[in-house]
């Protein structure tokens, strides 16, 4: 089965230099007190699968009391606690549900409010760890516009 993935592009401007910027994102239905709907942005360079501190809130569940570890994201550090059983929805290229459950990170603030509004808007990424642990498959060629998971 292959879940779609979509290919977001953005046109960056630093300095007057222009360059597109590209992320892998998976639509996902996340099941804590209530459903809600994210993007998970796809990162292979990333070991740990987390949930932004928005996300957290808007599920409305209790993070982990156990910090497994502290992780520079960007330039804001969080301490990664971790969520023991989280259920996502995923729909496959024929529209059916697929349903995981894993244990997932969630990046806290440790600092200042500042740091805190900085760490609501991080986004919420999917890593190595949520590919291997259910043995997903990633595909992409992205000069035909073709990216998928599959199970």
């Amino acid at each position: 089965m292959k879940i779609p993935l979509i290919l977001e592009e953005e046109l960056k401007k630093i300095e007057e230099k222009e360059f597109i910027e590209r992320r892998i994102i998976l639509p996902a239905t996340l099941v804590g007190r209530g459903l809600i709907r994210t993007n998970f942005i796809i990162d292979t360079g990333c070991p740990y699968s987390f949930i932004s501190y928005s996300t957290l809130l808007k599920l409305n569940l209790k993070r982990g009391e156990c910090i497994i570890r502290k992780m520079a994201i960007g330039n804001v550090t969080v301490n990664l606690f971790t969520i023991p059983s989280l259920k996502f929805y995923l729909k496959t290229d024929e529209e059916k549900t697929i349903q995981f459950t894993t244990s997932i990170n969630v990046a806290m603030p440790h600092e200042s409010e500042k740091k805190i509004e900085k760490a609501i808007s991080l986004p919420d990424i999917l890593g190595l760890d949520f590919l291997i642990l259910h043995r997903l498959k990633l595909f992409l060629n992205l000069g035909e516009n073709v990216q998928y998971l599959e199970v």
